[in-house]
């Protein structure tokens, strides 16, 4: 499955994060906000490596809210 979230245009950076565990995406997700990125150029790319609907679930509502501040949101699973 795969989902745009916000499509990029040309971004710089692309960063790829693969997720597995459910018990760490909430703290994960609150050190990618608190983290110094130029969100303007960089795509964010989710890889959701399990069948675990709550863990697709979280990382849809995530980008959702936060991904338009960077330059493409994608979620695979």
């Amino acid at each position: 499955m795969f989902s745009v979230i916000k499509a990029p245009n040309h971004p710089v950076f692309s960063v790829f994060i693969p997720f597995t565990r459910l018990w760490v995406v909430e703290r994960f997700l609150l050190s990618l906000e608190a983290m110094e990125l130029d969100k303007p150029n960089t795509e964010l790319i989710f890889y959701n490596d399990t069948r675990d609907e709550a863990l697709q679930k979280a990382l849809e509502e995530w980008l959702q809210t936060f991904g338009q501040d960077f330059n493409g949101a994608d979620l695979y699973q």
